[in-house]
């Protein structure tokens, strides 16, 4: 698609609109967002450094018998070996020591890697596949904690995403409450299921196929059909699954092939850009309607006072077309 304009609503939750409009993209356009200059800063994420961070709550490492586990420390840094980390945020958001029930939960770091580099990260799969799996567990024993109701993991990249430091890392936050945007999703599952009979990601991905830019044996990526911003990109698995707690070895790999073909066919389209991305699951096994994924957020534009007042967003670039980009890159060799 290119010329014209179209008014979209965002199908699992119904009270996000979109406005398309081509003519937009004569304005003042947004532009590629460029590496910022690093230098020889300090990081407390990179191996060696971890003196700098809490214990951690738990280490993927190698065994003597070169088998993967799963450890505890006691002390910062006495696992010097690590694949991937994770510890208590030292400014948390949450505490598990917390007398309000609102405030009670728990804020983690997950450095994925020990590699520095994003792009270096991104380019092997089986990085990201560590990282997941270890996502995966850290999630499973939080939620044995009974006060727990919901775990949403996040990832910030950039100034503009409020990342403070560049290694690659994840959040957890564990809530005893169901976030807000969860409740809308959920609502709006369930009222997309009882009115189509279907599930509006699966349909999405089985008829919108000019959306979808890349698909492994077990998940999908498309642009958003009613997007907020250009390019804001979906990860969905192709089994309809409410959670991925019950992936196994082979999809947490899928997942991590998906996850690289995806950030860098963006990279390469809009450059080193700043964004957010997150993990929308739900832990009720009732509720089966929903379909859990992974939403990234470019930070290309910038949102006016219409957009953050209304809640209707509006972009230059119908999702179809940036999906035609991504595909090309890919194929290019991404």
């Amino acid at each position: 698609m290119g010329n014209g304009s179209a008014f979209r609503r965002c199908l699992h939750n119904p009270r996000r609109v979109t406005i398309i409009s081509t003519v937009r993209g004569r304005r003042p356009h947004y532009i590629k967002v460029s590496a910022e200059l690093e230098g020889k800063i300090f990081c407390p994420f990179c191996p060696g450094n971890e003196k700098h961070t809490p214990p951690a709550t738990l280490v993927l490492a190698k065994s003597s018998e070169s088998k993967y586990c799963f450890l505890r420390e006691e002390r910062s840094g006495e696992i010097g070996d690590w694949i991937v980390r994770v510890f208590p945020n030292k400014y948390p958001a949450l505490i598990p020591k917390a007398n309000s029930d609102l405030t009670y939960g728990y804020h983690e770091v997950l450095v994925e890697t020990r590699i520095h580099n994003e792009e270096e990260y991104l380019k092997d799969p089986e990085n990201i596949y560590f990282a997941l799996k270890t996502l995966k567990e850290r999630i499973k024993r939080i939620l044995e904690d009974p006060r727990i109701k919901h775990v949403i993991v996040i990832k910030n990249k950039g100034a503009k995403a409020g990342a403070s430091i560049t290694h690659p890392h994840l959040q957890i936050f564990a809530n005893t409450f169901v976030p807000p945007e969860i409740e809308e999703e959920i609502y709006g599952f369930k009222k997309y299921y009882e009115e189509n009979g279907k599930c509006p990601l699966c349909y999405l991905i089985s008829t919108h196929k000019e959306l979808v830019f890349y698909t492994n044996e077990s998940f999908a990526s498309l642009v958003a059909y009613a997007p907020r911003v250009p390019y804001e990109t979906y990860i969905v698995p192709l089994k309809h699954t409410f959670n991925f707690l019950s992936m196994g070895d082979y999809e947490i790999l899928s997942l991590g092939k998906a996850l690289s073909k995806t950030m860098l066919s963006l990279r390469r389209v809009l450059g080193d850009f700043d964004y957010n991305f997150w993990f929308h699951m739900v832990y009720d096994s009732s509720l089966k309607f929903y379909h859990w994924h992974i939403e990234v957020l470019p930070l290309i534009t910038t949102w006016g006072g219409y957009e953050k007042g209304s809640g209707v967003y509006i972009i230059d670039r119908f999702p179809e077309s940036a999906a035609s980009e991504l595909r090309k890159a890919i194929s290019s060799g991404t």
